[in-house]
């Protein structure tokens, strides 16, 4: 059934299908609903995800490296050890995605919402995270060396025990409530 989005057959859904542990790299899947499947370990190297409804989705281990998934719907997602390496992330939405332990250096998150995400302990070398708002997200112990916060909106996030510098903090447009990686909150 996804061979046949891909293949241009539009009119399905995908909700609550199980796809784990299958190879989907290369696809076109933009725009499809895959809210609530389990993509699990599943292969999505290149894939074409724009658009896309993910929300709810177990994506534990799932290898998105250079996916592209721009406007995607990824709410309250399980992305736990996901691999978003060099994956395109502009505009999507991750209120409340489990990113726990991800690997998504180089990522792009431009004008991402993250609202209560978290991304404790996740590698986050490189991301950009320009205009992106991260209200209430989970930084905890996050490696976030060389990763842009330009612009970004960073209000009642935790930063304990990231290695986030104070010249990429400067650049955030607020930190309201922010707890600091020494464990200070910024008012």
């Amino acid at each position: 059934m996804v061979l046949n989005w891909a293949g241009g057959e539009k009119n399905f859904s995908g909700k609550g299908f199980d796809l784990s542990a299958q190879t989907l790299s290369g696809l076109d899947l933009s725009g499809i609903d895959l809210s609530e499947a389990n993509l699990r370990e599943t292969e999505l190297i290149g894939t074409n995800l724009s658009g896309a409804d993910l929300s709810q989705a177990n994506l534990f281990s799932a290898n998105l490296k250079g996916a592209n998934l721009q406007r995607a719907k990824l709410n309250e997602a399980y992305l736990r050890s996901a691999i978003l390496e060099y994956a395109d992330l502009s505009g999507a939405t991750l209120l409340r995605a489990n990113l726990r332990g991800a690997f998504m250096d180089q990522a792009i998150l431009f004008r991402v919402d993250m609202e209560g995400a978290n991304l404790k302990g996740a590698d986050l070398r490189g991301v950009n995270f320009r205009e992106s708002y991260l209200k209430e997200t989970s930084l905890e112990g996050a490696k976030m060396e060389g990763a842009v916060l330009r612009g970004a909106l960073l209000i009642r996030a935790n930063l304990t025990a990231s290695d986030v510098m104070t010249f990429q903090l400067e650049r955030a447009r607020t930190l309201e409530g922010t707890i600091l990686p020494n464990g200070e909150v910024h008012e």
